[in-house]
């Protein structure tokens, strides 16, 4: 069945008057829903923002919002801010909707649409260096986590590298708690990275649980880069020659944990020498 043409009713408000989508069958409505598959994102150089929280994050952090839109019933404090400091970017829709839009209920009444940013190894400090790398990592949940963790602990920047999980996923955009937009993201190629590394003297440290040296034993105080694998598989074979590798006692049965638990526990390390 095709789109409905453009339907709207004229919603008069706080904020004046602005268009207000009602249809579900609207064209526009339809494209804004697309944003949830990965591949249409990449295609089309944009992603879905759900919520007031990280709307307003990934604004102060220089991210491009290119479309607000909100629903009058629940519109938050936030909310209502950031319509009155964008009109032009605002879109009103019907609570119904809304409801289409947004996969979860605590958004404040406001989702918007912005374009994708990268970093680049060239934009990175030179001294006293302090990054994550994530290897193949699959599932936007640790993605996010592993951000929220790299903002807190201040790393300088997280590099993907067999990049797998979609940074822009709704669902690491959430994990992040916005630090997807405060955090340099840069996507590279093993060498091109370990060449990075050699050039500026930056220790590369691999989370294994099959080194024989604990994690606090090494010194961190200088240029470091904590590398941890995917989540079925750990780290691939490259790292085998390069990089020294360190643990994370375990006691019991299991014989790691999980991969932004353990990205938490070398990122603080870091921060603690370097305290």
């Amino acid at each position: 069945m095709e789109a409905e043409p453009y339907r709207a009713v004229r919603a008069v408000s706080s904020f004046g008057t602005r268009v207000m989508i009602e249809s579900l069958k609207n064209q526009k409505i339809k494209d804004l829903i697309k944003l949830r598959d990965g591949k249409h994102r990449r295609r089309m150089q944009r992603f879905l923002l759900e919520g007031d929280r990280e709307t307003d994050r990934a604004i102060r952090n220089g991210i491009q919002v290119l479309e607000i839109y909100a629903c009058k019933a629940s519109l938050g404090e936030l909310g209502k801010s950031l319509v009155e400091k964008n009109p032009d970017l605002v879109t009103w829709v019907s609570p119904a909707v809304f409801e289409k839009i947004a996969l979860r209920d605590s958004t404040g009444g406001l989702c918007s649409v912005g374009q994708p940013r990268y970093a680049y190894l060239d934009d990175l400090p030179r001294e006293n260096l302090f990054l994550i790398v994530a290897e193949g990592l699959e599932k936007p949940g640790n993605l996010g986590a592993i951000l929220r963790t790299a903002d807190g602990a201040g790393a300088d920047g997280l590099v993907l590298l067999d990049e797998t999980a979609d940074l822009y996923n709704p669902n690491c955009i959430r994990a992040s708690l916005g630090a997807a937009f405060s955090v340099p993201v840069i996507r590279s190629r093993h060498q091109e990275f370990l060449d990075f590394c050699q050039q500026h003297k930056v220790q590369l440290v691999t989370a294994s649980p099959h080194s024989d040296s604990f994690y606090y034993g090494l010194d961190l105080k200088s240029s470091a880069a904590i590398v941890l694998g995917s989540e079925a598989h750990g780290l691939s074979g490259f790292w085998e020659s390069h990089g020294t590798a360190v643990k994370i006692p375990m006691l019991g049965v299991c014989d790691s944990l999980n991969v932004s638990v353990s990205a938490a526990i070398l990122a603080y390390e870091v921060r603690r020498q370097r305290s």
